[in-house]
């Protein structure tokens, strides 16, 4: 079951504060506090009951003392008592609180089981959508040698700009790269069945890294992959890196999200290897900082001295450390460092699109990087990161095209919570994707998105990208404290 997203405009979004997790969480909050009010009108109710049985207690003391004759006030007197004992025992009984307390306890377990029912039915389809991803892609590793070919010869052809068909299918269907990719577990346990020597290559792997055999979850089989390219000497990582300053004249410090992404299309040109370092003054004296890191920029399979490689996507998808983390968090000491904040506890937001978003992702839920550094907000375009335990308290901004399948690649949508909002945007149409998968996936059709997002935050049409952009405004602040300033960092992979 998926949650429905909010239009606002063409955009759709989903999550953040006027999310379907919100509305769920408000939903349970409700019950507790109708539980309370239960719990208070039934001590009233007890309350009303024990007067009456006091005033009864009166009534018949009086009742008996009175003699045959009596004269008319105590006959009033005993019948004004009967009166209050009978409105007690009405305003404590099932007309009065008692029913009141039966009716919202009724309500309050009607509302916590609807919130129940709903949120086990997202985990059973869930469940059931996990498990048809592995079988079909258990089915694929049973013919893996065939499934690999298909799958480069797939990939050749719909990059190559020669769409089968008469149409680019992952453009199309991009639907279909979730349902590969979130079966990795299957496809890794079908090779395994198949062939011995994937699955002595696998198991001496999982070993080596004291994992469990088979792999338990996606980052483990991807990792589990990651070793079967290892012995064919790809995706190897040598330790070392450089970090150099270089000159960023003429580069303009963001003043919205749509300059922000404009501004990470501009960082994925050349010269390549580059990460951007933004210090934007705050009237206290401190500084707000942004880190931008940009997509792939080499796809081969062995790891070279560029770090926005191959090799980073996929050791960053399983969740591993790698180079490029590491040589962007020295980039952000450095310029700290230069700017007199260093060792500060200075709001982060750690920008990326594609590989970079990954990266961001990584970092956010870095314990050893969030120890040295106050992370606030992550903001991705075209980034695969749902399955990243981003921590509730770090802000996520997800922009995702509709056809764009490199945000498929887990095979899982984006959490629905308060603290992440995930944006989606339709550009089948757009002239300039033209139909292609690639075209999709650009930086620059992303900054048209986050430009759209500018214009729904001024427009107030999503409460969630209205919140998002007021808990995110010191990074934007421009020079109101004092000029922004920016910084460019070459970051290298280096050989013993």
């Amino acid at each position: 079951m998926t949650t429905a997203p909010r239009p606002s405009g063409g955009l759709e979004v989903r999550g953040g504060s006027g999310g379907l997790s919100v509305a769920l969480a408000d939903l349970w909050a409700a019950a507790g506090v109708l539980r309370t009010e239960a719990a208070e009108v039934g001590h009233v109710a007890r309350r009303l009951a024990q007067m009456a049985a006091s005033w009864d207690a009166v009534r018949l003391v009086l009742e008996s003392a009175l003699p045959p004759l009596a004269l008319h006030p105590p006959v009033a007197a005993v019948a004004a008592l009967a009166e209050v004992e009978w409105r007690l025992l009405r305003a404590a009984g099932p007309s009065g609180a008692a029913g009141e307390e039966a009716h919202l306890l009724g309500l309050a377990t009607s509302v916590a089981a609807a919130v129940r029912a709903y949120q086990s039915a997202e985990a059973v389809a869930a469940a059931t959508v996990g498990l048809g991803q592995d079988l079909l892609m258990g089915a694929a590793g049973v013919a893996w040698p065939l499934t690999l070919v298909g799958a480069v010869g797939f990939g050749v052809v719909t990059l190559a700009g020669h769409p089968l068909g008469g149409g680019d299918p992952l453009f199309e269907h991009p639907w279909l790269v979730g349902l590969a990719s979130g079966g990795v577990e299957g496809l890794v346990a079908g090779a395994s069945a198949s062939d011995p020597r994937v699955l002595a290559l696998v198991v001496l792997a999982s070993l080596a890294r004291g994992r469990p055999w088979p792999p338990q979850g996606y980052e483990a089989a991807l990792e589990a992959i990651a070793a079967l390219a290892a012995a064919a000497g790809w995706l190897r990582e040598p330790g070392r890196f450089r970090v150099s300053r270089v000159s960023s004249q003429g580069v303009l410090a963001p003043r919205t999200l749509g300059g922000l992404m404009s501004g990470q299309e501009a960082l994925g040109e050349s010269p390549p290897g580059r990460v951007r370092v933004v210090q934007v003054p705050q009237p206290d004296g401190s500084s707000a900082w942004i880190l931008q890191v940009p997509g792939t920029q080499q796809w081969r399979p062995t790891a070279g001295a560029n770090p926005l490689d191959l090799t980073s996507d996929v050791r960053l998808m399983a969740q591993q450390t790698a180079v490029l983390t590491r040589a962007a968090g020295e980039a952000l000491d450095r310029a700290m460092a230069a700017g007199g904040r260093a060792r500060s506890r200075d709001p982060v937001m750690l920008v990326g699109h594609s590989l970079g978003g990954i990266a961001a992702a990584s970092l956010a839920c870095s314990p050893e990087f969030t120890a040295a550094h106050r992370v606030t907000h992550v903001v991705s375009a075209g980034s695969p990161i749902a399955r990243f335990p981003v921590p509730p308290e770090v802000t996520v901004l997800s922009l995702e095209h509709r056809q764009d399948a490199v945000p498929h690649l887990e095979g899982s949508p984006n959490p629905d919570r308060r603290s992440w909002v995930t944006v989606k945007r339709d550009v089948a149409s757009d002239p300039e994707v033209r139909g292609r998968l690639v075209g999709a996936h650009e930086v620059g059709e992303y900054a048209e998105t986050a430009q759209q997002v500018d214009l729904a935050v001024r427009q107030g049409s999503s409460p969630s990208l209205v919140d998002w952009a007021a808990g995110s405004g010191a990074f934007f602040a421009g020079s109101t404290s004092g000029p922004a300033v920016v910084r460019e960092f070459l970051v290298e992979r280096s050989r013993p």
